[in-house]
């Protein structure tokens, strides 16, 4: 008996330390004029979160696909990845690598891929050309709000201070403050929809304030504030 308590000590902070997301993604194309495959990988244009861990690929039938997989995020939030559709079944990961390492993905042109967390969701796409307008129609929290997070800031950020009222605990709120705080100079005369990118800290949830990236990025605010 002592044997296996033992046992099971020794294995817990493997147990503790993995922690493993389960995700679907289901897709409906509108057009499906070359579109025969659609593809799932946890590469990442954002180099910090990118992987080679997961990479499937599944037929489109009737203009649907579904791909299921399994994530060890390993304390992180989430696990951003790309999803692609293509008429050919034998795109590699290294293919796709070579893709970012060549800065043919991400481009201001680049229409063909998305960017979204792997998570669960119903997403709906227009074409194989046009997966960039892809609209998640059911679940995938993180993928829609950071897109609205995204059409906001295009949109000048005037919607910014509700989404984050709306959204005060969320792993993307806090990505939206430490990207508008390295955009921000306050030395700008520039006023803001929003204020300063403190105005925004505030209204994060304490546990997000109080995480580890939060307690970097308040220290950095802090520090720019007095130049």
């Amino acid at each position: 008996m002592k044997a296996k308590i033992l046992f099971y000590l020794l294995l817990s902070p493997y147990f503790l330390k993995a922690q493993i997301t389960k995700f679907t993604v289901k897709g409906v194309i509108a057009d499906t004029a070359g579109a025969r495959y659609a593809y799932l990988t946890s590469l990442s244009r954002q180099n910090a979160l990118s992987s080679d861990l997961y990479f499937k690929m599944v037929p489109i039938v009737n203009g649907k696909f579904e791909i299921s997989g399994t994530f060890d995020l390993k304390g992180k939030p989430y696990q951003q990845g790309i999803l692609f559709i293509h008429h050919r079944a034998n795109i590699t990961k290294k293919e796709i690598q070579s893709k970012f390492e060549h800065f043919i993905w991400p481009a201001y042109y680049s229409t063909d891929y998305k960017s979204i967390s792997l998570e669960t969701m119903t997403v709906a796409i227009p074409s194989g050309k046009q997966v960039n307008e892809m609209k998640v129609t059911e679940g995938g929290k993180i993928t829609a709000l950071r897109a609205e997070y995204n059409l906001s800031a295009k949109q000048g950020g005037e919607r910014l201070i509700a989404l984050l009222k709306a959204n005060p605990d969320a792993q993307a709120s806090l990505e939206l403050v430490t990207t508008q705080s390295w955009s921000f100079s306050y030395r700008d005369t520039i006023k803001t929809y929003w204020g300063t990118p403190l105005t925004l800290f505030t209204m994060l949830s304490d546990r997000l304030q109080n995480s580890k990236e939060g307690k970097s990025l308040k220290q950095k605010m802090d520090s720019d504030s007095k130049l």
